[in-house]
């Protein structure tokens, strides 16, 4: 059965599924469905790590935008460390994109390699 049926889509609303997500790297497009840490890394592993979707940013800052695990920021981190200094198209690290409701564990895994908020 197709994604847009599993999911009760029809019409404009597929249109506006896949829309919704323009100029995103597939790997940036799991992580913001919530799909499982593994099967984000398999996209993210298949990328290469220079990539980054329209917005300048890496799948660590969409990690972090989407209060991901901080297991799987770990595993980002791990692969790729150098998205930890890596600041988005507006000029954010991952850490500056945690929303107030990530968890401490969340904010701790990020905060010491990306560095304080300004």
């Amino acid at each position: 059965m197709p994604v847009d049926a599993q999911l009760g889509l029809e019409g404009h609303e597929q249109a506006r599924l896949v829309h919704g997500f323009d100029g995103m790297l597939p790997a940036a497009a799991a992580l913001a469905l919530d799909t499982s840490d593994d099967a984000a890394m398999a996209l993210v592993e298949a990328t290469p790590a220079d990539a980054v979707g329209a917005d300048g940013r890496t799948p660590l800052h969409h990690a972090a935008a989407f209060a991901r695990s901080a297991a799987l920021a770990r595993r980002l981190l791990a692969f790729e460390p150098a998205w930890a200094k890596r600041a988005d198209a507006g000029g954010k690290s991952a850490f500056e994109l945690l929303p107030s409701t990530a968890s401490e564990e969340q904010a701790t895994v990020l905060f010491e390699p990306c560095g304080p908020r300004p």
